[in-house]
């Protein structure tokens, strides 16, 4: 939820200290998110995103 949070808010930087690059992305907050919001969706946005800002750096 954080990571959505923080990615939705354009706040890529604080996602990433937030563990963003570190997600394997396996779909288990999804899973068990009762709001049934697209985490890994947005994670993987959130991540291109990040990589796009940085040159491709991490």
């Amino acid at each position: 939820y954080l990571l959505n949070l923080l990615s939705s808010k354009k706040r890529y930087d604080d996602a990433v200290n937030n563990g963003l690059l570190n997600c394997i992305e396996c779909g288990s907050c999804a899973y068990d998110c009762p709001s049934k919001i697209d985490h890994v969706r947005s994670i993987k946005l959130a991540k291109k995103v990040y990589l796009a800002l940085r040159g491709g750096k991490k």
